[in-house]
């Protein structure tokens, strides 16, 4: 294990400035919800988190599948010349948010029953235009992936706009969820603005005449390769998002804010998964063509390696949540230690695993990563339901610790078979 984890050391330090953007990133996100935290009343707090949710929702579903077809189409248009196809796609992307986002703003209309209709519409139109920013920077980190410019894919797709937000708080003394949403959409613009500008220098000018979007036969392409990801990762972001779009209506502003400190803090533990992906991603793109002793010793390797950095941000959660969350957020949300203290054990199920899911996807284990992820999203669906009403925020880390205990088992099934070459004959 040791030998393993060296050598996962040792390709951290050659991808070290990658590395330290994307932790900036984080650290920049984190430092988002401390400062709202802090400038807010609680229960102000709890709208604006739920505000956040929900772009954060609609930017996870609206873009499902199609940044991956990016990824596909990108080398093609590079080797065809004809990267100005990729502006297409951009604007596809930013199309299909509209709807989506929509429809998931609705419950802003019972998220608090003191909101007129106006204000309500108001809100609904910056989770729109904040969704479509976000989605055209997500898309537009793939361009830049392509293009090796992975810099830039960490700095537009959250950082910038993380900055901007950061910048206009502390200089626009606000203090309503209202006067936020304000704040959030001029960070979100200026984010777009940016990105815009930095993928006009990267794609070619399109042709004159060109359409604006892709062509039928290309959409439709992309609608068949999209599928397995709008299933398993559709289910997932879902998952991810239902307690707090259903402690709004259910429970109570406070109960959102605590819940949602509560998931940031565990939400560390997606940097694990996603630095590991930057670092052994495009080994593990290649494990579906080697030897299964080879196989098996990176999955492995990998394993170990997310499994010891998972405890090392885990175990402080479980033993001193109200500390940690004091330190952070204030002592008003002493009472979310519970709150954080089962969700970072429910994390423990699933986080060591999920570097692994795009192994799991080469080998076609897309199906039975759909069923595990759907029956998940069911239990955690109904425990809430049942739950939240009564016990508020705690009834919600109840039923994502289920949920992703299931998630769990199903994962540890897959990576037996992956490691014992059953997938073999699929």
């Amino acid at each position: 294990m040791i030998s393993r984890l060296r050598k996962f050391a040792q390709i951290a330090q050659k991808r070290a400035p990658i590395l330290i953007a994307y932790g900036a990133s984080k650290a920049l996100q984190i430092v988002v919800t401390i400062l709202i935290a802090h400038l807010f009343t609680k229960t102000e707090a709890g709208s604006i988190f739920y505000l956040v949710g929900l772009v954060a929702l609609a930017q996870g579903i609206g873009a499902i599948g199609l940044d991956s077809f990016v990824s596909y189409v990108y080398p093609r248009y590079s080797r065809s010349q004809k990267l100005w196809k990729m502006r297409q796609y951009l604007w596809l992307g930013v199309i299909i948010s509209i709807p989506v986002t929509l429809f998931l703003s609705l419950p802003l209309f019972v998220e608090r029953p003191d909101r007129t209709t106006p204000e309500v519409l108001i809100l609904i139109t910056v989770v729109v235009l904040c969704t479509m920013s976000a989605i055209y920077r997500r898309i537009g980190r793939t361009a830049f992936l392509g293009a090796a410019a992975r810099l830039k894919a960490i700095l537009h797709d959250t950082t910038v706009a993380s900055a901007f937000l950061i910048i206009l708080l502390l200089a626009i003394p606000v203090g309503s969820a209202m006067a936020f949403s304000g704040l959030l959409l001029l960070a979100y613009i200026g984010a777009g603005i940016w990105a815009w500008f930095s993928l006009n220098r990267l794609l070619p000018a399109s042709p004159i005449g060109t359409k604006a979007l892709p062509a039928p036969p290309a959409r439709r392409m992309l609608l068949l390769m999209s599928l397995p990801s709008l299933m398993s990762q559709g289910i997932a972001q879902l998952l991810n998002r239902v307690d707090i779009i259903l402690l709004a209506p259910l429970s109570t502003p406070d109960q959102v804010a605590d819940f949602s400190v509560a998931v940031r803090v565990t939400f560390l533990l997606q940097a694990i998964v996603e630095l590991t992906n930057f670092i052994a991603g495009p080994l593990l793109l290649k494990l579906d063509r080697v030897p299964l002793a080879q196989r098996r010793r990176f999955a492995l390797a990998v394993l170990s390696a997310t499994t010891v950095m998972t405890l090392a941000i885990i175990v402080p959660c479980i033993l001193f949540p109200a500390t940690i969350l004091t330190t952070l957020f204030g002592p008003a949300y002493a009472e979310a230690a519970d709150v954080l203290r089962i969700l970072a054990l429910g994390k423990l199920f699933t986080t060591p695993f999920v570097a692994l899911l795009p192994l799991f996807v080469l080998l076609g284990l897309n199906r039975k990563l759909a069923r595990i992820m759907l029956v998940a999203a069911a239990v955690n669906l109904v425990i809430d339901l049942f739950l939240i009403p009564g016990y508020g925020a705690l009834g919600a880390a109840i039923g994502a610790t289920v949920a992703l205990g299931i998630m769990g088992l199903g994962y540890l099934n897959l990576l037996r078979e992956t490691l014992t070459g059953k997938t073999e004959a699929l």
